[in-house]
C-alpha cells in the first residue's frame, strides 16, 4: 500500500487485511509511480500479490531493508 492512500482507504485496507489475515506492506511511493511500477496508467493506492512465493520474498527482503541501518521505508 502507498503511504500517500488517503487515511480512508489506509484505513479500509489496514481493517480488511487484518481480519483475513494477510501481511500488508505500507512503503513510500506515490500513488502514480505505484501505478506506473505495475503498467497502469491511473492512481493506485495498492496492488494485491497473489503468488505467494513473490508474496513472500517481497516481504522477506522489505524486513531486511526495514532492518539494515541504510533502509528506508520504500
Amino acid at each position: 500500500m502507498s503511504s500517500f492512500a488517503s487515511a480512508a482507504t489506509q484505513k479500509k485496507l489496514t481493517n480488511k487485511c487484518k481480519f483475513y489475515n494477510v501481511p500488508l506492506l505500507t512503503v513510500s511511493i506515490e500513488t502514480e509511480a505505484l501505478a506506473r511500477a505495475v503498467g497502469k496508467s491511473c492512481e493506485l493506492a495498492a496492488v494485491g500479490i497473489l503468488d505467494e512465493g513473490f508474496a513472500r520474498e517481497l516481504c522477506k527482503i522489505y524486513a531486511e531493508r526495514k532492518e539494515s541501518p541504510t533502509g528506508d521505508e520504500g
